[in-house]
């Protein structure tokens, strides 16, 4: 495996990010500030201490095995948050509860969630497991009431055929469960040394995870939306009352030549500027984003559930792991004022507007870039403080970092650039590798000197999945930032 999944994640993000920053602008200065600020000594063990403590479960298993299918399953189910609100309306709950409620349904009713479980599910048994109606009534005229299929029934078709799928994958691979599956995956690829140590690898299991399950394959082909010239951001910018404070209204300028095409999914996304841009025969720009929320965050609650009685599942890369961006993450950096998404995007992400996949994608690619930067800063700052740097001081404040270089620093995050290549796709379709330089577009400078990937491997202080775990508290325990929107992809099993 020449290069890791989780590589792919952070070169995709770091090469999106860079050629994105007029649709979702990341700031640098605010990253610095929050490393400072929010993770202090006291707030990182805090976090440390509240992660570690995810291995206890309320549910009472039979056997590991079925604690352990309990998890994959949960893992495998984790989607559902583009119809958000038609679960508070219909249900009472949002997505994570709706899935949770439905992974303790099931297993009460059918104990070990094996292949031949999975796939003997009805939909009628997939419906009162999750509580997700099938129908629903309504007046077709005074008097009369007649039933419709319900706004979420395509959520419960997608949870059915997950489960399905899954069973059938499992079956077809020969394995009675996904407890088999990891076990045997996690064994074939590890690694031995001279002194009879064993070593295991979450990135191979994570390699073919994604191979083998397509709905733990979170990755999908975007469309590039070049910057807009200074000409056109001008015009856009006093059509649209902009500020010279405010941040470049990427999709603005761009599709304001494509002003025809306003379909839901065209803000921002570059669905619309790639159409513009073919009608006019000129060439699009597509790269494929790979962010694998579902994947990786099953690798990490593996490790941390279930190292100390499987000793195949505690990782010796686990560090490697990135975040797992869905759309909480986003909203939580946008609060922090890490993220500033264009106009156009935030106003449909406010108005609670379904992004297209192209959109959602750049969204979750900025948030890993993001905190991959900020994981830098965090660890570099503490590093020095345990080497004396701040005990000195007679202070347990951050050490402010060094002010990021932005664009090399995130050029320094495509570790892979062969991995992630931009096809530059003419109008007849015929792709071609693009060229990429260092100030034009798309663009890939040189790397911040003393690149930031050797540090990766020792983020001793806090972790990828650390952080992560902290945004998502951040999310759920603060009443301000529970509120906040976060943005919508419809009929994604991704997030």
């Amino acid at each position: 495996m020449s290069v890791t999944p989780s590589e792919l994640v952070r070169s995709s993000a770091g090469l999106i990010a860079l050629n994105s920053q007029h649709v979702v602008e990341i700031d640098a200065e605010a990253i610095q500030r929050v490393a400072a600020q929010l993770f202090t000594s006291e707030k990182i063990a805090d976090v440390k201490k509240k992660y570690a403590e995810r291995t206890a479960s309320p549910m009472l298993f039979d056997s590991l095995d079925a604690e352990v299918n309990f998890a994959c399953v949960s893992a495998m189910l984790a989607f559902g948050s583009g119809y958000r609100p038609e679960l508070h309306r219909l249900c009472g709950r949002g997505a994570a509860e709706t899935m949770l409620y439905g992974m303790i349904g099931l297993h009460m009713t059918h104990g070990n969630l094996t292949a031949d479980v999975l796939l003997q599910l009805t939909p009628e048994e997939v419906a009162e497991a999750f509580q997700l109606p099938i129908n629903e009534e309504y007046e077709l005229s005074p008097a009369v009431r007649a039933y419709r299929a319900s706004p979420l029934k395509p959520l419960l078709d997608a949870v059915r055929g997950a489960l399905h799928g899954a069973g059938a994958r499992l079956r077809a691979l020969q394995y009675a469960d996904f407890a088999a599956y990891f076990m045997k995956a996690a064994h074939t690829t590890a690694a031995y040394d001279d002194d009879g140590n064993t070593f295991y690898s979450c990135q191979s299991v994570l390699a073919s995870l994604i191979n083998d399950f397509p709905i733990f394959a979170d990755d999908a082909e975007i469309v590039l939306v070049p910057p807009p010239s200074s000409a056109e951001a001008a015009e856009a910018g006093a059509a649209a009352g902009a500020t010279a404070d405010a941040p470049a209204d990427a999709a603005t300028a761009t599709e304001a030549k494509a002003a025809a095409a306003t379909p839901e999914d065209e803000a921002a996304s570059g669905e619309a500027a790639a159409e513009a841009a073919a009608d006019a025969g000129a060439v699009t720009y597509r790269v494929r984003a790979h962010v694998y929320k579902k994947a990786q965050l099953l690798l990490a609650d593996l490790q941390t559930r279930f190292s100390a009685r499987v000793p195949a599942f505690n990782w010796s890369d686990g560090h490697t792991l990135t975040i797992f961006a869905d759309n909480v993450v986003p909203a939580m950096l946008t609060s922090l004022g890490v993220l500033r998404p264009c106009r156009r995007l935030a106003r449909r992400i406010a108005a609670r507007e379904p992004l297209a996949r192209g959109a959602a994608y750049a969204l979750r690619c900025a948030a890993l870039a993001a905190t991959e930067l900020l994981l830098d800063c965090v660890n570099a700052a503490h590093t020095a403080s345990d080497a004396g740097a701040v005990a000195a001081a007679g202070t347990n404040a951050t050490p402010a970092p060094e002010l990021l270089p932005l664009r090399p620093a995130l050029a320094a995050l495509v570790s892979a650039p062969d991995s992630v290549a931009v096809d530059a796709v003419a109008a007849d379709g015929t792709a071609t590798p693009a060229t990429l330089t260092p100030d034009g577009f798309p663009a890939l400078p040189p790397a911040a000197a003393g690149a930031a990937a050797p540090l990766r491997s020792r983020r001793t202080v806090l972790s990828a999945p650390e952080l992560d775990f902290c945004l998502y508290l951040m999310g759920k325990e603060t009443p301000e930032l529970r509120s906040v929107e976060r943005h919508s992809l419809r009929d994604t099993t991704a997030y």
